[in-house]
């Protein structure tokens, strides 16, 4: 699990510390021109606004630019370990948000017509015997699967527990509109 504004990892880039000179150079310059181009460099090589800021107020370049969490939420992948060299392609990790989650599930094709977005929803987990959450269908999807001719329907969960995890088998309940 990872909070908003956690470190994730350090990392060098001769980019980002010729980027951070470059910052400061127009600091010196005092041209508000290239103060501003500088500082939108750094924000596009991915340097958050903090560390920008403290590049300013510090004006002391770090060779390893930290990486903090955008959210909350759980490493859901790691791609790389400590030492690796990574290129702009490399997915060094993802962070997965868990506050909210989504339930893929399949409806018979003689049930389609009844499922709409916006009904209510239900799901239940054999592991938390007794417990249900309650949610609502967030999409359905224009076709059917050929092989097994159902329907996939999304359905929207808040996860404010972080109960819930990917790729759990449920039981689901929608609550349709009509039965004709």
């Amino acid at each position: 699990l990872v909070s908003k504004g956690q470190l994730l990892f350090e990392i060098y880039s001769p980019t980002l510390v010729g980027a951070q000179e470059e910052f400061l150079t127009a600091q010196r310059s005092e041209n508000d021109l290239l103060i501003s181009a500088s500082a939108a460099r750094l924000a596009a090589l991915g340097v958050d606004a903090n560390e920008i800021e403290r590049l300013r107020s510090e004006k002391a370049i770090r060779h390893r630019t930290p990486v903090y969490a955008e959210s909350n939420g759980i490493i859901a992948h790691l791609g790389v370990r400590e030492g690796i060299f990574v290129t702009p392609a490399t997915e060094v990790m993802s962070v997965a948000e868990l506050d909210r989650v989504w339930v893929m599930a399949e409806v018979f094709e003689r049930q389609a017509a009844w499922v709409e977005a916006g009904q209510s929803a239900i799901v239940e987990f054999d592991y938390l015997p007794g417990q249900q959450w309650n949610g609502v269908v967030d999409y359905v999807y224009p076709e059917l699967d050929p092989k097994t001719r159902t329907l996939t329907v999304r359905l929207r969960f808040e996860n404010t527990s972080a109960a819930l995890r990917p790729n759990m088998f449920s039981r689901v309940t929608i609550f349709a509109s009509g039965f004709g």
